[in-house]
């Protein structure tokens, strides 16, 4: 029976317990005191996520485009591209930011609008410069989120030349895509796009590029079975992020909430039945690990709190909280900060981000006191977002959240001890409860989820945590 779990879980991770519960706590007390990042405060993330608009332009007209086709127009007043000078004072700002604040890792997304739109040559010397800026203070990991309409062999190898992981927008069917993500003529992208996906993938037999993913919009169009089956039957697909549509209590449709929340406990329970080791799903191995492994825990605390403070580059420099965040509201957009002004660190010192850490709830509140929490850290903070109570409400996502866990633990249970399941789960919460009170009172904290920094999460393994389509 271990075998059948073993085929969910990335290398590096065994489920075979190493600690009991009771050695965990001990652990996770030791690293408390003798945390290998003394001189971390809680405002600063273990992997700083950035989403680097290199390209405020896009060669797409996808209807639902949080940033084109929502109330933050401020593209249509910035640069189209981000010019060599940002690009150098961005790596300036992001590697003395590392090193102020002792971050070790910062996972940068090439990011648009369109990013291929830059051109090769350009692509390539924003590459270089960051990693000169970055790579003296930090260690610097690659991502770009396209598209694929301009993709060709040429730049596939750009990509492999600089090591960057790749991620690739395909929202379904001919039909169902197509009518999301036309291009500026009304025409449809289905047949360049996989095109460009089955250029990904003889690349990736050949060992050009490591393993690529799939980015998608769940789209209450499409059952879970006709996702699975199209983009691992049909195209061959080996990992994919199916992300939930940026709705929150302001901007919501109680039809594919619904949908939603019946759709995320539905494609784990599909993944699990199929055992194909080949198919990664992000959602469903983020809720599969905290459960197998003390590290597992401690790997989903990381990341939540990571992507809680994730920040996004402008093509003019600007420097906002997490990408997804400026298009509810302005406030998240017009900081006044900017490469040039501001340093990381004192960016985190900006009273907004006591707004943004309130997404992790404070004692007492409905998150805290669900059994999920350390799993779930209340979901997206964009999805919790309201115009008054800002993010102190629970995710429209809730209910789906919840059934996939419940659906992640039922299938656990079945082959590991549920006391070490469910002490796994505890761990997970203590942990990460501790954390978002040390944000909220802005005390220093030494971090206890640093080893897990080593341990393959979903979002290391597809680079996708903040490419949002």
């Amino acid at each position: 029976m271990t075998q059948l779990l073993h085929c969910k879980v990335p290398d590096g991770l065994s489920i075979e317990p190493t600690h009991s519960p009771m050695e965990a706590h001990a652990m996770d007390a030791q690293h408390l005191v003798a945390g290998r990042w003394q001189n971390v405060s809680p405002s600063a993330p273990r992997q700083l996520y950035v989403a680097f608009k290199v390209a405020e332009v896009c060669n797409l007209a996808c209807g639902y485009c949080y940033f084109f086709e929502q109330a933050d127009q401020s593209h249509s007043t910035a640069p189209r591209y981000m010019s060599d000078t940002v690009v150098e004072q961005s790596a300036r700002f992001l590697g003395l930011g590392a090193k102020a604040l002792g971050i070790p890792n910062v996972a940068l997304a090439l990011h648009g609008g369109e990013p291929l739109m830059l051109g090769k040559k350009r692509f390539d010397r924003v590459c270089e410069i960051l990693k000169a800026g970055v790579t003296p203070h930090a260690t610097l990991r690659l991502a770009v989120q396209t598209n694929g309409v301009l993709l060709d062999q040429e730049w596939i190898e750009l990509f492999a030349h600089h090591d960057i992981a790749i991620g690739l927008s395909i929202d379904g069917s001919r039909e169902i895509h197509d009518a999301a993500r036309p291009d500026k003529k009304g025409r449809g992208s289905f047949d360049r796009v996989v095109k460009a996906l089955r250029l990904l993938q003889e690349n990736e037999s050949r060992g050009t590029i490591k393993k690529f993913g799939i980015l998608s919009v769940i789209d209450p169009a499409m059952s879970c079975d006709d996702v699975y089956d199209f983009f691992f039957r049909e195209l061959g697909a080996k990992s994919l992020y199916q992300r939930a549509p940026n709705l929150n209590w302001a901007d919501s449709s109680e039809s594919t909430i619904a949908h939603v929340n019946h759709f995320m406990a539905a494609m784990f329970n599909r993944w699990a039945y199929e055992d194909d080791a080949v198919v990664q799903i992000r959602h469903n191995i983020e809720a599969l690990h905290p459960l197998l492994h003390d590290e597992g825990a401690f790997a989903r605390v990381t990341n939540i709190l990571d992507l809680t403070q994730a920040i996004s580059i402008r093509s003019n420099g600007d420097v906002c909280p997490d990408d997804s965040l400026p298009p509810v509201s302005m406030r998240y957009r017009q900081l006044g900060t900017n490469v040039t002004n501001c340093s990381l660190e004192t960016f985190y010192s900006l009273p907004i981000w006591n707004e943004i850490n309130e997404a992790l709830g404070e004692n007492g509140s409905e998150c805290r006191t669900c059994e999920w929490f350390g799993l779930c850290g209340g979901g997206p903070a964009v999805t919790r977002y309201h115009e008054e109570d800002k993010f102190s409400k629970r995710s429209v996502f809730c209910a789906g959240y919840k059934r996939l866990y419940e659906a992640s633990r039922e299938y656990v249970e079945q082959y590991l001890d549920p006391s070490d399941v469910r002490a796994r789960m505890r761990l997970a919460s203590e942990t990460l409860t501790r954390h978002a009170d040390a944000l909220n009172a802005g005390t220093p904290l030494s971090s206890d989820t640093d080893r897990a920094s080593s341990v393959p999460s979903a979002a290391i393994l597809t680079h996708s945590s903040l490419l949002h389509a």
